[in-house]
Order: C-alpha cells, then sequence, then structure tokens
C-alpha cells in the first residue's frame, strides 16, 4: 500500500503544473526531482530507517524533554520556512526579499511569530511521536 501511495503521490506531483499556473516550473520539477530519491530510499530501507531512528532518539533523549522539543521546533521552523520560501517563489516568482520588503514591520513580525508558535506546536507533537516510537519498539 506505501508503494501505491509514494508512485500516486509523485504522478500527481509531476502533473500539478499542468492544473495550475506556476511563475518557474522549472524549478517545481527541479524540487520534485530532488525530493523524490527521499521517497525511494524511505520506501526501500523503511526498516532500517526506523531502527536508526529508535536507535538515535534513545541517545538524544537523554538531553531533555525541553531541549529535544525546542530541536524538533527548530527544524519544523526551518522546514517551514524553506516550503513557503520555494512555493512563493515557483508559484508566483516572488524571492524571499521581495516578500520581507513587502510586508510592513508588524506584518513580517505577525508571521514570524505564527511561525513560531506553529513550530513550537510542532515541536511538541514530533516530541511525543518520537517517544511513542521509541517506547513502542
Amino acid at each position: 500500500m506505501k508503494h501505491v501511495s509514494v508512485v500516486l503521490i509523485i504522478f500527481v506531483l509531476l502533473g500539478l503544473p499542468g492544473l495550475i499556473d506556476l511563475y518557474h516550473v522549472g524549478g517545481y520539477y527541479l524540487g520534485v526531482f530532488l525530493i523524490m530519491p527521499y521517497f525511494f530510499y524511505r520506501l526501500r530501507w523503511e526498516d532500517a530507517y526506523q531502527r536508526r531512528a529508535r536507535r538515535k532518539w534513545g541517545k538524544l533523549r537523554n538531553r531533555g524533554r525541553s531541549a529535544l522539543i525546542w530541536r524538533e521546533g527548530l527544524q519544523s521552523f526551518v522546514i517551514f520556512l524553506v516550503i513557503i520560501l520555494f512555493s512563493q517563489y515557483v508559484g508566483n516568482g516572488r524571492s524571499p526579499w521581495e516578500i520581507a520588503s513587502s510586508l510592513s514591520t508588524g506584518q513580517l513580525l505577525a508571521v514570524c511569530l505564527l511561525l513560531l508558535c506553529f513550530s513550537g506546536f510542532t515541536g511538541v507533537a514530533r516530541w511525543y511521536e518520537k517517544e511513542k516510537t521509541f517506547h513502542h519498539s
């Protein structure tokens, strides 16, 4: 079932430019082709990936809950930021500098605060999920 869903996701991603207008179609396809090896790696080596992740989490969890929530939140912040900036560049042709300069200081702070809140919630959720996976292994 996992194989079918990954192939379906890839076909949807490859066909998406035919359904919506994109400013940088080449950049979009480059992004899709860059993440495809990750999908195939995760499919092929899922068990080994999970074992390594549990082993790594077993070592990391000794640092304490709050440090790990901050770590997971920071990772989420970077991932959210990259996705937002990449999608704005590919979809609307807006560079990060254009986005930042078009917003007022208050709007930019509000966006950053919202992104930080989402990242914080995601950091907590990821910590709980990794703990659950670690204890059920």
